[in-house]
């Protein structure tokens, strides 16, 4: 038995100590085009700065690996799978025999099309370790830097230039920040701590044309007429499932690659996790592709236990962010638009700068959002996961000290009887 992992992030680690817990002694092989051991993006934005050093970037200890029994082959290509031999094909034309085989290819860069002479400069992605050594040595000298994106890739990046002494000039295209995370009252809080900071946002636009000299880039153009100077360009408005390795093949693909609950695809013996998979989000039993590190490791863990033949039902994956811009933490759950026929609890401090807002639909909640607030926030994600009626406390919710001993008693011996 031979397990093949393509991509080596936090899917591929939850799904290697999944298959060591059952399966200690065959063959697992990682396969990645970059040459780092296992590192996590969140931190990304803090090594751009460098406010965390190299070593403090990995998932895992350096001995991962060697303690699982895991063949690396990083800095190594895989470009295309044969289903019907089982073979995955590297760039270097090596052929990779596989029993089970998981895909965990997460995602790559969406760059907006219909950009005027893009392809003439050169401009930045942020989302790869590589990523933020390159924008580190071209920000050095730079005065200007335009960030297309507000969202949290686009935001992080801009945390790091703030720390690193430089400010940033950012162009979305919704009329709030970070839209898929915050609503638009959070979103303004953030936003007006970071122009406090010196950070300038252009929202409802978008990026036309870039002007350069010789490849090298003077200004860019907005949909709305305005140019703005530009040494650097940072495109930062999102990421799409890295599909590339099996397009055009019998795969099931969506907007991610379609897994069942067990992780599995349509094809024998083939799973998929994190970024590039679309499984079931929790609260609506539908498919979604929820790019997120705890929904990644999930993945991986629940693929990982299946591969090795223990049999696990993944129970759904929860949308949740755990942010922090100008000292501001904010935490969400689930939906952020209110869904049709849902009830909104709100509570808005000025004062301390407090935020909450919860969405109740059919007595369940179904979407938690806390701005300052974040201490015990972690019930919420209780309530939701576990669908659990909240209408004998409802009135409680919002309540500064809202803890479990406002939780009906049986709810607290499940939580206590099943470790959260």
């Amino acid at each position: 038995m031979r397990y093949v992992l393509v991509g080596n992030s936090i899917a591929a680690t939850g799904a290697i100590e999944a298959i060591r817990r059952v399966d200690k002694d065959n063959e697992i092989v990682v396969i990645s085009d970059e040459p780092h051991f296992v590192y996590t993006r969140a931190l990304i934005h803090e090594y751009l700065a460098s406010m965390v050093t190299e070593d403090m970037m990995y998932y895992r200890p350096r001995d991962f690996y060697e303690k699982n029994g895991v063949t690396p082959l990083l800095g190594r290509k895989a470009v295309s799978v044969d289903f019907e031999k089982k073979e995955v094909k590297l760039e270097d034309g090596e052929e990779i025999k596989y029993d089970k085989l998981l895909l965990a290819t997460g995602g790559k860069p969406f760059i907006p099309p219909g950009i005027e002479d893009l392809a003439k400069i050169r401009y930045f992605t942020f989302t790869k370790w590589k990523d933020a050594d390159e924008l580190r040595e071209a920000v050095a000298d730079a005065e200007n830097i335009v960030v297309l994106g507000a969202g949290l890739i686009g935001l992080q990046c801009v945390d790091g230039l703030l720390h690193m002494g430089k400010r940033a000039t950012v162009v979305e295209l919704a009329d709030t920040i970070l839209p898929m995370a915050l609503d638009r009252k959070a979103s303004d809080i953030i936003k007006d701590a970071l122009e406090k900071e010196g950070v300038k946002f252009y929202l409802n636009n978008t990026i036309t044309k870039v002007y350069h000299r010789n490849g090298e880039l003077k200004e860019v153009q907005l949909k709305s007429g305005e140019r703005l100077p530009a040494d650097i360009l940072v495109i930062a408005v999102g990421v799409r499932p890295r599909t590339d390795i099996v397009m055009d093949t019998k795969i099931e693909i969506d907007r991610g690659i379609v897994v069942n609950e067990l992780m599995e695809t349509n094809i024998p013996d083939v799973y998929a996790a994190g970024d590039v998979a679309q499984g079931k989000e929790i609260i609506t039993g539908i498919k979604m592709v929820i790019p997120i590190i705890p929904v990644a490791y999930a993945h991986g863990k629940y693929a990982g236990f299946n591969m090795a033949g223990e049999e696990r039902v993944f129970p759904g994956a929860l949308s949740m962010n755990s942010l922090q811009f100008a000292n501001i933490p904010v935490i969400s759950y689930g939906f952020i638009k209110p869904p049709e026929g849902s009830e909104e609890l709100t509570y808005f401090d000025p004062d301390r700068l407090i935020y909450k807002r919860i969405l109740i639909q059919n007595d369940r909640i179904v979407g938690a959002l806390f701005l300052r607030a974040v201490d015990r926030v972690g019930i919420f994600r209780y309530l939701i996961e576990r669908k659990l009626d909240v209408t004998s406390f409802k009135e409680h919710l919002l309540k500064d000290d809202f803890d479990y001993p406002y939780l009906p008693k049986k709810y607290r011996l499940e939580m206590w009887r099943e470790p959260y």
